[in-house]
């Protein structure tokens, strides 16, 4: 046994051989104490070139993945800066590619973005992505809005003034959108929309007037009819005063 930890002892101690160690560990907590009571190899001995051999695989490996990890972070920061510069705008055409880039980092390890060669521009693209993400959202509350409108202007092909508060309705989706989302809204739409409310507007004028003629001409009728029965009454009341006489 001995010759046998004579061999072990003049291992190198080096990360590669932790398993050899081990080994010769392993036996010693094997044998039995007839036998280790003979055995002059220093246990303590074979634990420590173990114990250093173990340090060093663990320094090898975390310089390993240190070394994995600059070089993801690199990678990523070199794909990032193929894809945004801290000069561009933020808006929906280009949403997709700066989205893509921001997970990009997003997906690095805790160790990874720790060495990320310039987190000030994560902070610039973050803030870019936010402002491309708020124009589209923009533009597809606008869309949204077309469609509503669309929809109810559809149903007035010919505006009447029983269409009056639908098409009015319509103005108020308009109307809901903020300043930016109304200027991704259709001009032509619009101008349609207005153009139809002007039309249920004159058609509920015309109505008016025409309901106000028919209430004249009514009230005129109403009146000489009226009046021709005072008449009648007051001819008949004049003969019989006559017969009576």
């Amino acid at each position: 046994f001995d010759e046998q930890m004579a061999t072990v002892l003049s291992t190198a101690v080096d990360k590669d051989n932790v398993e050899i160690f081990a080994s010769a560990l392993s036996k010693f907590d094997d044998l039995s104490d007839d036998v280790a009571k003979y055995v002059t190899t220093k246990r303590e001995d074979i634990d420590q070139m173990h114990k250093t051999s173990c340090q060093l695989r663990q320094e090898f490996e975390r310089q390993e993945q240190e070394r994995k990890d600059r070089a993801a972070a690199q990678n990523v920061y070199d794909e990032i800066t193929n894809i945004f510069n801290p000069q561009m705008r933020g808006n929906r055409g280009n949403f997709n590619a700066l989205n893509t880039a921001l997970g990009m980092y997003l997906t690095l390890s805790a160790a990874q973005k720790a060495f990320f060669p310039d987190k000030s521009l994560i902070s610039c693209l973050q803030s870019t992505f936010d402002e491309a993400e708020e124009d589209k959202n923009n533009y597809n509350a606008a869309k949204e809005a077309e469609s509503e409108v669309e929809s109810i202007i559809s149903r007035c092909y010919t505006p009447d003034e029983d269409d009056r508060d639908d098409l009015e309705r319509a103005m108020r989706i308009y109307r809901r959108l903020s300043s930016a989302e109304q200027a991704y809204f259709s001009d032509e739409l619009l101008r349609k929309l207005k153009r139809k409310m002007q039309e249920a507007e004159d058609d509920h004028e015309e109505q008016e007037r025409r309901r106000r003629a028919a209430r004249q001409s009514s009230m005129s009728s109403s009146s000489i009819h009226r009046s021709g029965g005072f008449s009648s009454g007051s001819s008949h009341s004049g003969f019989g005063g006559r017969a009576s006489g």
